[in-house]
């Protein structure tokens, strides 16, 4: 308890516990809902053209509040080489970052994971759009 006066800090407001603070959902109930993945043609790293206007709203989403984050989930199928495979991941998750950078969304509120030939229960050509709490 000495410490504590010596630091400044009273006995008692040491005692009481900090308040909880709420966190804000990732996407406010006013937002729409978020995308959750973006299809790609087998062994191509093109951006498809279906994916400008979901990619259009993201980029919106995310520029309305500048705490919200993304991680990009990317998957590439149809190789049995895994080190092809986690290439074509990589740079589909690539295309789809710097399409929203290009929209001005910072390159630090995107994570890009590159997972190769694991379909992550899904289609095995697609990256999935996943939110992260602020």
């Amino acid at each position: 308890m000495f410490a504590l006066v010596l630091l400044g800090v009273s006995p008692r407001a040491a005692a009481e516990p900090t308040p909880q603070r709420r966190t804000a959902p990732v996407f406010p109930a006013a937002l729409e809902t978020p995308i959750d993945s973006i299809p790609f043609a087998p062994k191509s790293a093109s951006l498809p053209g279906s994916a400008r206007g979901p990619l259009d709203r993201l980029a919106a989403r995310l520029a309305v509040d500048p705490r919200l984050r993304i991680e990009l989930l990317a998957f590439a199928g149809g190789s049995d080489q895994q080190a092809q495979a986690h290439r074509l991941s990589l740079e589909r998750a690539l295309a789809l970052r710097q399409y929203l950078m290009s929209h001005g969304i910072p390159r630090v509120r995107i994570i890009v994971r590159a997972l190769g030939n694991g379909t992550g229960g899904g289609d095995q050509d697609r990256v999935d759009v996943v939110p992260l709490t602020p």
